[in-house]
This record gives C-alpha cells, sequence and structure tokens, in this order.
C-alpha cells in the first residue's frame, strides 16, 4: 500500500507541478529581446518603401517585447501595417511568450497587435482570421457496451481521473488568486497601446507638428520653433550626414531617470520621410530665452541672476553625472558625459534657471564597461580640457566626467565676466580665451596656449577682494586645474557655490546695495 500510495502522489505532484509551471509561463525559455524592426505609418510612410523599415536597440536596462500594431481592411480582411517598435515588456499575458508576431482578433481594442520575443521577431506579421464557429455534423458513436472485464483497466482510468482532478482542482485555485491582478494588467495593456502613439519612447506623428521659424543652426542640424498639440516646441532637424549624432542624442534622453529640472525636457524623435528624403527630429521643449551664451550677450545679470543660473546649471551636470539605482517604477540610470558642455549648450528658462541640452556626444557608463572605441577630440575646441586636447587621457568614466568640470568652470567665468556684482561698467561679451586665439579657434591653436603654455581666462583682481566672487573665483581655478584629477566633481561645486550664498545672502555686495536672495530652487 505504501508503495502505491507514494506513486499516486509522485504522479499527483508532477502533474501539478507542470500544470503551475505552465500556468505561469515558465515551461519554456523566453529570448531577450535586444532589437526590433521599427516603422511608422504616421511618417509619410507605406509598406511598398524599404527605407521606411529601420531597427531600434531596444532598452537592455529593462526587459523589452517587439510590437507590431495594424488594423485591418475591411474589402480585403487583410492587414494595414501601423507601425512597429519595441514596447516595454510589463504585463504576463499570453502575448509575451512567442517567438513571432502572430495573432488573431481575441484582443478587443480599435488596433490590432502582437507582441514577440527575439531579436527582430517583429519583421514578419502573421494574421489568422477567425474561423466562424460552427455545428459539427459528424453523429457521435454510440456508446459501446461491452463492458471492461480488467481490473487493470478500471484502476487506471480511476487514478487518471484523480490526476486530472487534483491538476484542475490547483490550477483554480491559483487563478482564484490571480484573477483581478490579471484583469487590471489586461485592462492597462489595452490602454497603453491605445495611447501607444503619444508616447515619447516610440514613433510620434510628426505631420502633427507644425514648424514655425527657424531659431538656430549648427554643425548637425537646424532648431525650429514650432507648435505641437497647442503647446511650443523646440524642433531639432539632422540631415542623413548627422543620423549618428541624432541616435545618440535619442538614446541619451531616453535614459531611465534621466528627466530632471535642469536637464531640457524630451518629447519625443523619430524619422521623418520627405519627398523620400529622410530627416532625423527631436522634440523638446522650447525656451523663449535661448542659449546662456545668447543670454549674456544681450543681456547683464546681477548677482541673485548669476547665482541662480550656475547653482541650476550646476545641479543639471550633477544630475547628468550621477549614478541613481533601478526600482520597480524605473530603470538604472548610469553617470552620463556630456562632452560638448558650453554656454550654446545651456539653456535659460523663462523663470531664469537654468538646464543642459544637446546630447548628441555623450556617453552612458555602465558598470563594467570601458569606453576603449571612443572617439576623444569631439566638441567645441576652446572649451576642451588640456588632456583632451592632447590626445592624452585615460578611457574611464572619471576621466570624462573631469573634462565636463573643465567646461563647466569656463561657463562659470563667463557668467561672472557678465555680472554687475561690482557695481563698476561690465564689458562686452567675450568667450573664454578669445584675446588669445580670436572667436573661431581650432585645436591646432588653442592647444598651446591651453596645454603647453597651461594659460586660462584672465580673472581681474577685484573679483578676489569680493567676497561671493572670490569663492567663485576659487572654484572655477579648482575645476579647469591642469591635473585632472584635481578638478572639483558637480557636487562640490554645487555645495560650494550654494554655501557661499548663503553666508553673504543678508551682507550688501555693492555700492549699489545688491543684496543675495535665496535662489535655490
Amino acid at each position: 500500500m505504501s508503495v502505491k500510495y507514494f506513486i499516486l502522489c509522485f504522479f499527483i505532484a508532477s502533474t501539478t507541478g507542470y500544470a503551475i509551471r505552465n500556468e505561469l509561463g515558465l515551461t519554456e525559455d523566453i529570448p531577450e529581446t535586444k532589437i526590433c524592426e521599427v516603422y511608422s505609418q504616421a511618417n509619410n510612410c507605406t509598406e511598398s518603401k524599404p527605407e521606411c523599415f529601420t531597427q531600434q536597440n531596444c532598452d537592455t536596462k529593462q526587459k523589452q517585447n517587439c510590437l507590431t500594431v495594424w488594423t485591418l481592411i475591411k474589402e480585403t480582411n487583410k492587414p494595414l501595417l501601423k507601425f512597429k517598435s519595441c514596447f516595454p515588456a510589463k504585463y504576463p499575458t499570453k502575448y509575451l511568450k512567442t517567438k513571432e508576431c502572430t495573432a488573431t482578433s481575441d484582443v478587443d481594442i480599435p488596433r490590432y497587435s502582437c507582441y514577440c520575443d527575439g531579436d527582430l521577431c517583429n519583421k514578419g506579421l502573421t494574421w489568422i482570421p477567425p474561423i466562424p464557429e460552427t455545428k459539427s455534423s459528424t453523429p457521435a458513436s454510440p456508446a459501446s457496451t461491452q463492458q471492461p472485464k480488467s481490473g487493470y483497466i478500471r484502476y487506471t482510468i480511476a487514478f487518471i481521473i484523480v490526476v486530472i482532478s487534483v491538476g484542475l482542482f490547483v490550477i483554480l485555485v491559483l487563478n482564484h488568486g490571480r484573477k483581478k491582478k490579471c484583469n487590471d494588467d489586461d485592462e492597462d495593456e489595452k490602454k497603453q497601446i491605445l495611447e501607444i502613439i503619444g508616447s515619447p519612447n516610440l514613433p510620434m506623428d510628426l505631420n502633427t507638428i507644425k514648424k514655425i521659424e527657424i531659431i538656430g543652426n549648427g554643425c548637425y542640424g537646424t532648431i525650429w520653433k514650432g507648435q505641437f498639440d497647442k503647446n511650443t516646441v523646440a524642433i531639432k532637424i539632422c540631415p542623413e550626414q548627422s543620423k549618428d549624432v541624432w541616435k545618440n542624442e535619442l538614446n541619451t534622453f531616453k535614459t531611465p531617470q534621466l528627466k530632471h529640472d535642469n536637464i531640457l525636457n524630451f518629447i519625443g524623435g523619430n524619422p521623418y520621410y520627405s519627398n523620400d528624403k529622410p530627416e532625423y527630429w527631436i522634440i523638446t521643449d522650447y525656451h523663449e530665452n535661448g542659449s546662456l551664451y545668447d543670454y549674456i550677450k544681450k543681456n547683464i545679470l546681477n548677482v541673485n541672476e548669476m547665482c541662480k543660473i550656475a547653482e541650476t546649471m550646476v545641479k543639471g551636470v550633477r544630475h547628468l553625472h550621477s549614478e541613481i539605482p533601478g526600482n520597480m517604477a524605473y530603470g538604472y540610470k548610469p553617470a552620463i558625459a556630456h562632452r560638448d558642455f558650453k554656454s550654446q549648450n545651456v539653456l535659460i528658462k523663462s523663470d531664469k534657471s537654468a538646464c543642459i541640452a544637446d546630447f548628441g556626444f555623450a556617453i552612458e557608463f555602465e558598470p563594467g564597461n570601458v569606453c576603449s572605441n571612443v572617439h576623444v577630440q569631439v566638441g567645441t575646441a576652446r572649451y576642451m580640457a588640456p588632456e583632451a586636447l592632447e590626445g592624452a587621457m585615460t578611457f574611464t568614466r572619471d576621466s570624462f566626467l573631469r573634462i565636463d568640470m573643465y567646461a563647466v568652470g569656463l561657463v562659470i567665468w563667463e557668467l561672472m565676466t557678465r555680472c554687475d556684482v561690482l557695481g563698476t561698467p561690465v564689458g562686452e561679451y567675450k568667450h573664454p580665451y578669445e584675446e588669445e586665439v580670436g572667436p573661431h579657434p581650432k585645436i591646432n591653436t588653442i592647444l598651446p596656449i591651453v596645454a603647453g603654455e597651461k594659460r586660462r581666462p584672465v580673472i581681474p583682481r577685484a573679483w578676489r577682494n569680493h567676497p561671493l566672487l572670490a569663492v567663485y573665483c576659487e572654484t572655477i581655478e579648482e575645476c579647469w586645474d591642469d591635473d585632472a584629477e584635481a578638478r572639483l566633481s558637480a557636487s562640490c561645486v554645487l555645495e560650494r557655490l550654494i554655501n557661499v550664498r548663503n553666508l553673504t545672502k543678508q551682507n550688501s555686495l555693492s555700492s549699489s546695495t545688491n543684496n543675495i536672495e535665496d535662489t535655490s530652487v
């Protein structure tokens, strides 16, 4: 008897275990999705244009699947492709367990969709129309009148019934506990699919964006003022030859937990095809004051404006350089080096705070990864640190962050040159090193000045005799130190700037009785 009971328990456990694993989707190894096909009908694309189909590297910091969305042509009952992309795998649905994009009409939303796992699994699309229910015309077989004579057969049938009953009971218990959660997940999933076109991480309908006027031109694209959903936006349009820079900036904007008050707010971006000629768009918030460079060329700052711009700018750099652990809601944010930090890439918001922009050359530093194939001499020559000008640096995270901090020191110096804190006439704006190398230096002209002679922008004696400016002077000198390892981090710079403002907040700072106000945001 004990052997029979052991065998019975073994089969019940095995069957139940398999049922549980199957119910939880653990019976098959699912491949990790790293790349998906991308397509958007919204951008003047049709399925007959091969150039409309591109590939997208999925966010490996969080689980993602490939997604395809389409509608049906009623006359032919054939699918009409809408778009394809990577999509966050947040829901434990059956759609996430397939290796091909195959679906039927069981998704009760206005658009059809399918998910799949595995690289480029959404390159193809299999649409299986629903099969109408029909009554079977096959007559039922008459019941056998022959009674089994073997006791073995009776015991076998009874055993199978017991095993199936126990297995079904376990599955029903599991389903009862999970029913409400799964239903909630399905509703969230349907809602996300309906809103998917408006997601900044997926293709946007660029036809809904109106270009108003050009507000800037650069080596890698044109900046337009535009309108999107009744809001004024900035549109950065890169040509085909700048596709790699556009792609790098787009990927940086999509970094988990990058969003910050002092980082330019990203709205969306994807390719746009105009007369079969590709353009690469990035949509962000629009700031009427323009760049810090433009603002201080036209305006003289009071001490409170200088402090607010400097502090908020450094807050943005500190956030960019910081590593932030992932959690249940957001993925891990790595440290990011800007690599083209300058006053033209700092924007002034309506409240006179600053935000960091232009991430075309930015690098993310994943733990354990070495950036050995990165070109060092990128960005703007006058803001490049001596080791970058010489091409003599180690390819580590800290090395690249210190190059950013060298440029931060120069930008703070620019702010100080346009501040009336001393109550004396303020001169015209000048670039760092403009007196030494002119307005548009190249690497070979600024290299001997910065790396050879180790010269830096001139600091007037009057600044060192002022209680607030003296601390600013000491700070920028430690930022642009020739020894990269001696440079201050963004956190240290911010701490100094806030401390000196607090210490001198109530003191008279000039003959015009300028007082420091609390500029923290």
